[in-house]
């Protein structure tokens, strides 16, 4: 044990000052609002539509494919009469047809209190859960998956995580939004699973800060193309975890839309406050939930109470706001990004994946809008059916 110790002190001394790296991001890019219209057809080619079958299932929030089947974190009930005995991941086949239950909420051995995130442990081929309010990761075999392994994260350090991702065979990432530990907190931490501590901790916390700034986040560590990426609401930058090291990725330059310090230390004394002095300010804001594609990033973000779609093509460099979504591939429908009809919840390497309740996308049909004859069945769904995903690519 006094060798595991030594062995953890020896990485964080040695990798604790990567926070003083480059700060010259990879990609420089200039966040503005527009009054445009994205196309689905100026993302996507293809697109599948697949209604989830077998069980009732509601708040679709997180989907991972292994193989030809998909991991769906999701409640999902075996009847109206059983609405308390609620799987929350849940495995589907290909076509959308219910196969078992993976992870259920309750207190027994091989239950949890609750799911942050799940993912494909590549290194280990097993399904790995942050869950118990981010206190451990339960590992399922992708055979049967059966529960097959417990990582309890380190109680001192970490405390309660928000996200992770796999390094390799023993070590993650780990991202934490709000500080619980009497010492300084970090937002990423590398924790070795089979040492059982914490080798690096990355990107100091301001505290007084985050408490402040409880925002609802999604997807804010996630993988893509080999890299690692990390992003956090009012950040300047996105990063790149990389060998130990935390480097700026894509760099927000400064314009008169940026959200300064000073506003912030002024406005935030609590989030109330803050959110108030944002919604009547002049600046974007609650820019969150980014999602690579292809050679893409997409994100969302507030301007003057409207939700924007925030295209950054890396390719190009260039970087787009759209006011407005345009389903000219299915439904033919354009929505205001308010209106969660098309809800985006994960990028896979070449597509993108959204959830679409059949209740509300029914009341934007009618018979005057040409929709594609391979969904018209949509229309006959009862009004209580289970979502679809639109997976596009």
């Amino acid at each position: 044990m006094k060798y595991c110790y030594f062995l953890c002190a020896l990485f964080i001394f040695i990798t604790c000052s990567s926070d003083k790296n480059s700060d010259q991001a990879q990609y420089s890019l200039s966040v503005v609002p527009e009054d445009d219209t994205l196309k689905f057809s100026d993302l996507y080619d293809e697109y599948k539509l697949i209604h989830l079958k077998g069980a009732i299932v509601a708040n679709v929030t997180d989907i991972v494919q292994i193989g030809d089947k998909y991991v769906i974190k999701c409640k999902s009930y075996e009847s109206y009469e059983k609405r308390n005995n609620a799987a929350v991941v849940n495995l589907f086949s290909i076509n959308g047809d219910f196969i078992k239950p993976i992870v259920s909420v309750g207190r027994a051995s091989n239950e949890v209190l609750n799911v942050q995130v799940i993912r494909h442990n590549e290194y280990t081929n097993t399904l790995d859960v942050l869950c118990n309010y981010g206190q451990s990761i339960y590992q399922y075999s992708t055979e049967n998956y059966e529960l097959i392994g417990k990582i309890d994260l380190d109680k001192e350090e970490i405390i309660s995580a928000e996200s992770f991702l796999p390094i390799d065979k023993e070590r993650y990432i780990v991202y934490k939004q709000f500080p619980y530990t009497n010492g300084q907190d970090y937002k990423l931490y590398v924790y070795n699973s089979k040492l059982n501590c914490v080798e690096n901790k990355l990107l100091l916390m301001d505290e007084e800060l985050a408490e402040k700034l409880s925002f609802t986040q999604n997807n804010n560590l996630f993988g893509h193309n080999g890299k690692i990426l990390f992003y956090e609401s009012f950040l300047q930058k996105v990063y790149q975890y990389s060998e130990g090291l935390i480097i700026p990725y894509i760099d927000f330059k400064e314009n008169r839309f940026s959200v300064s310090d000073g506003f912030l230390d002024k406005a935030s004394t609590d989030l109330v406050r803050l959110v108030s002095s944002l919604k009547e300010s002049s600046y974007i804001w609650n820019h969150t939930n980014l999602f690579a594609f292809k050679d893409k990033i997409i994100s969302f973000y507030t301007f003057n109470n409207q939700l924007y779609h925030c295209v950054m093509n890396l390719a190009t460099q260039e970087c787009k706001s759209y006011k407005y979504l345009s389903d000219d591939m299915i439904f033919n429908i354009t929505v205001d990004n308010n209106v969660s009809d098309y809800d985006l919840i994960k990028t896979i390497n070449d597509r993108a994946i959204y959830v679409i309740e059949p209740s509300v996308m029914k009341e934007r049909l009618d018979g005057s809008i040409k929709i594609n004859n391979n969904c018209k069945y949509i229309l006959d769904l009862p009004d209580d059916s289970n979502p679809l995903l639109l997976i596009v690519k």
